[in-house]
C-alpha cells in the first residue's frame, strides 16, 4: 500500500525554499553595503592623504625648512609624480607637474587623485621608481635641495611597482 503523504508537502517545501533566497539576498546585500562603505572610505583617506602632501610641499616650497609625517592611509597605495620619463601621465595631470596616490593603476580615473605641484618637485626614487608605497605606513621627507623640492619615502617596496 502506498503512503499518500508525502515527507514534505508543497508549500512547506516553497517557503523554507524563499526562506533559504531570502538570507542568500539578505547576505548578498550586507556585503554589498561592507565594499560600498570601505571603498568610499577608502577614496576619502586618499584624497585626505594627497592634500597633507600638497600642504607640506607648500610649507617646505615657502621656507627652509624640512616636512616629516606618516600616511597610515590607505593602506597598499601608490604615491607618485609626474612628468615621469618613458610614461604617460593620469588624465588628471594633463601636461601639468603633478603628484597622484592610486590604488592598482594610475589610468584608474576612479581610484587615482592627482594634484598639481611646482615644476621643482621631484620624488626620490626607490628601486628605480619614483614610488612610494603606503604599505602599511610610510614615512615621508620633504625638503629642499638646491633649486629642487623632494618627497622621500622611508619604506621599503617588496613587490614590484604597479605602473
Amino acid at each position: 500500500m502506498k503512503n499518500k503523504k508525502a515527507l514534505l508537502p508543497l508549500d512547506e517545501g516553497i517557503k523554507i525554499l524563499l526562506a533559504i533566497m531570502g538570507v542568500f539576498l539578505l547576505g548578498l546585500f550586507i556585503v554589498g553595503a561592507i565594499k560600498i562603505f570601505t571603498e568610499s572610505t577608502a577614496l576619502e583617506q586618499a584624497k585626505g592623504s594627497l592634500e597633507k602632501i600638497s600642504s607640506e610641499i607648500e610649507k617646505v616650497q615657502h621656507s627652509e625648512g624640512t616636512g616629516e609625517f606618516f600616511l597610515e592611509s590607505p593602506k597598499g597605495w601608490w604615491v607618485t609624480a609626474w612628468p615621469q620619463e618613458g610614461e604617460e601621465s593620469p588624465v588628471q595631470c594633463g601636461t601639468k607637474y603633478c603628484i597622484c596616490i592610486y590604488e592598482d593603476k594610475y589610468t584608474d580615473a576612479k581610484k587615482t587623485f592627482c594634484k598639481d605641484v611646482p615644476p621643482e618637485f621631484k620624488i626620490k626614487e626607490n628601486l628605480g621608481h619614483p614610488l612610494i608605497r603606503v604599505n602599511p605606513l610610510a614615512s615621508l621627507k620633504i625638503y629642499k635641495d638646491g633649486e629642487n623640492i623632494i618627497l622621500e619615502g622611508g619604506v621599503n617596496i617588496n613587490e614590484k611597482p604597479a605602473l
